[in-house]
């Protein structure tokens, strides 16, 4: 594969993993990292530095809740 391809194809692979995490934090089941990680079959450091790139890349209003856990 040449360069371009393997990059796009790592682009789509990364917008999809992000796009798993928002819908599943959008089923308001509050999620922990660990349950996202799990879930989406990514490890812990994917989970995060995808929930630091929705807050901060497109405004997301993602927060912890201590009383739910997630």
């Amino acid at each position: 594969m040449n360069k371009y391809v393997e990059e796009t194809a790592g682009a789509k692979r990364q917008y999809l993993n992000l796009l798993k995490v928002d819908k599943l934090i959008r089923s308001g089941s509050y999620p922990s990292s660990k349950e996202l990680s799990q879930q989406t079959e990514l490890s812990q450091r994917q989970v995060m530095r995808i929930l630091k790139s929705l807050k901060e890349e497109y405004n997301a209003p993602i927060h912890y809740d201590r009383e739910r856990k997630g």
